[in-house]
């Protein structure tokens, strides 16, 4: 996303805004992105604050309260890999902005597919990916599951969103969800994983839609966004991080399974087919036909599909 004009004005402000409301001086100020809700920038403080003196990035959005209370939630480890939230240094209630952990030299994990995985992925790739899939899911299990948070297809498509107002009415059945949590909003260290790597930590960020909903909601858009590479760009990488994903996460029972292929399918058509840049006008017709027999199956539970060659594309 590329910064608006006045993005030097916007910095200026920030920084006064939090020299004045808060202790915080800065050696070095620097935008990285924002624009359309909000606005990140990377600050390097003059005296680190007591604890690991890394740098912090500064968001210009009501995230406080969920990074604290979320901070809670276990981290997830499998050997190898640690997923977990920045930590929450401050929050400047007269700057409307917190202070929170940064994951230095570091990119999104979809950046990072793009980057480190070509088409047709080398097989020793696969345990590696396994293992980055497999601390995603097992976080997100975790955190929906903590209990802090908790106290021609016209006629289908009108049903399916007539099912989604009614499992919002059905209060014992939501759960915390992330509300955005897609490959754009895992940091991983941008380097090459190797054998002699050590524990590579992944943050999980962009907290400013978090709420009660369904869970296979969250669990789905990570799916599709995996899925992506290797349906545009034919990158084998995506079905070992979907494959670590689902087994980190766990078992979901039938119904949930294919409420999750539904919403899975919904992103595969709308996002699949909105985002500039991924292919041809021809790949994007295949994903978004994609995405609609996988709405369909689904809706179908058509069990021996997903199981056979159409999803395994």
């Amino acid at each position: 996303m590329s910064l608006p004009k006045n993005i030097e004005e916007i910095s200026t402000n920030v920084r006064t805004a939090l020299g004045s409301s808060t202790s915080l001086q800065f050696s070095d100020f620097r935008p990285l992105v924002g624009g359309a809700a909000n606005y990140v920038f990377l600050g390097r403080l003059a005296n680190p604050i007591p604890d690991d003196g890394i740098p912090t990035v500064i968001r210009d959005v009501a995230e406080a309260e969920t990074l604290q209370a979320v901070g809670q939630c276990a981290e997830a480890t499998n050997g190898l890999y640690c997923v977990r939230t920045p930590k929450l240094y401050l929050f400047s209630l007269e700057a409307s902005t917190i202070v929170q952990e940064y994951l230095q030299d570091s990119i999104n994990l979809k950046q990072y597919v793009l980057k480190y995985y070509e088409a047709h992925t080398p097989k020793d790739k696969q345990p590696q990916c396994f293992g980055i899939g497999d601390c995603l899911g097992r976080w997100l299990k975790n955190f929906h599951q903590f209990p802090e948070l908790l106290s021609g297809k016209r006629q289908l498509f009108e049903t399916l969103r007539t099912l989604a107002e009614e499992e919002l009415k059905d209060d014992g059945s939501l759960q915390p969800r992330h509300g955005d949590y897609w490959s754009g909003n895992i940091l991983i260290p941008d380097r090459a994983i190797t054998d002699a790597s050590s524990k590579i930590p992944m943050f999980v960020v962009d907290w400013e839609v978090v709420s009660l909903g369904m869970p296979v909601r969250d669990v789905g858009q990570m799916i599709a966004e995996m899925w992506m590479p290797k349906l545009f760009k034919g990158i084998d990488a995506s079905e070992w991080l979907v494959s670590g994903f689902l087994a980190g996460y766990g078992s979901l029972d039938n119904d949930r399974a294919f409420r999750t292929a539904i919403h899975v399918g919904c992103h595969l058509a709308v996002i699949g087919g909105s985002v500039t840049g991924w292919g041809s006008p021809e790949d994007v017709t295949r994903v978004v036909s994609f995405g609609r027999d996988v709405i369909v199956k689904g809706h179908e539970k058509d069990m021996s599909w997903f199981r056979g060659g159409p999803w395994n594309q």
